[in-house]
């Protein structure tokens, strides 16, 4: 068995895993327990899990939440319906759209149904408000852990924390979160926006009678560690994080569960493809990354 956990705020545990073409899962909201970790955002944070396979990953769920599995076993059989979110299959990378629509097909003819959906209104909305309740919390977080530290390290503040954070383009957050700061007002309007997309989300799987989406969890191909702040994407330039954290920041905000499974059959950089459900559905989820893993690795020429 190979697993690892970690934390997830905004896409921290599937597209590292889909970097490294590793199963990666990212639970629903408050799922798992959060005891002694260093938080970013209380309403967003999860601690997630990394494997090399969803029988890992499901095994490691189970001793989480105490599962029994006959319980983890005892659901319909029927194959999934699967909505593909329009949004998310635009402008991807030539490798990574050609190796997603392969896997895609693979499903279908497995006996997957699978439909287009649009959820534009909700990523629009969750990229509009999503980051404020995370540039909110975390500096009252990191704040409330640096005072519990021994001393000296008790006399550190955030400040501080973003100018010796290593990693450029977490620097740039934290020294935004505290040159531009959100208020109260702002924050309050997101949680609420965050409550109403979770209704016109759960409106939308019913409307469309699907059990999950279905989508690349990433556009762009994994960067150099060493790249920078700043990738190339299909001949543009753009800021790294926002290009790698699209298909996964409007799930965190809104506390969905979601799986990554890799697909690449062939040379080249891994792809993921990311399975998405309703809150508290991480059963189903988890029967829905089963069946994708075999079917795609059945479908692999030996």
């Amino acid at each position: 068995m190979g697993i690892a956990l970690g934390t997830d705020t905004g896409g921290s545990m599937t597209i590292p895993s889909a970097c490294c073409g590793i199963v990666g899962m990212r639970p629903s909201s408050d799922r798992y327990p959060r005891d002694g970790l260093i938080g970013l955002s209380h309403t967003r944070d999860t601690v997630g899990v990394m494997a090399t396979s969803v029988a890992d990953l499901r095994s490691v769920d189970a001793i989480i939440t105490t599962t029994k599995r006959a319980e983890t076993r005892n659901r319909p059989s029927r194959l999934p319906r699967l909505a593909l979110p329009t949004e998310y299959f635009e402008d991807l990378d030539d490798h990574i759209g050609r190796q997603v629509e392969a896997a895609l097909d693979v499903l279908a003819r497995n006996g997957a149904e699978l439909k287009q959906v649009s959820i534009k209104g909700i990523v629009d909305e969750a990229t509009d408000h999503g980051f404020a309740v995370v540039a909110y919390e975390a500096p009252r977080m990191l704040q409330r852990y640096l005072r519990r530290l021994v001393a000296p390290y008790d006399r550190l503040d955030v400040a501080a924390l973003a100018e010796a954070t290593a990693s450029s383009d977490v620097k740039m957050i934290l020294t935004d979160m505290l040159t531009h700061p959100v208020g109260r007002s702002r924050y309050w309007t997101a949680l609420r926006v965050r409550q109403r997309l979770g209704d016109r989300f759960k409106e939308l799987m019913h409307s469309s009678a699907v059990d999950a989406l279905v989508y690349p969890t990433l556009a762009v191909v994994p960067p150099l560690l060493s790249g920078g702040p700043s990738l190339v994407h299909n001949g543009r330039e753009m800021p790294t994080f926002p290009a790698m954290t699209r298909h996964t920041e409007a799930g965190s905000y809104l506390g969905n569960p979601s799986i990554t499974v890799p697909v690449l059959n062939g040379p080249g950089l891994p792809v993921g493809l990311t399975f998405e459900t309703l809150r508290n559905h991480d059963e189903l989820l988890l029967d829905i990354a089963d069946y994708a893993e075999s079917t795609l690795s059945a479908s692999r020429p030996s």
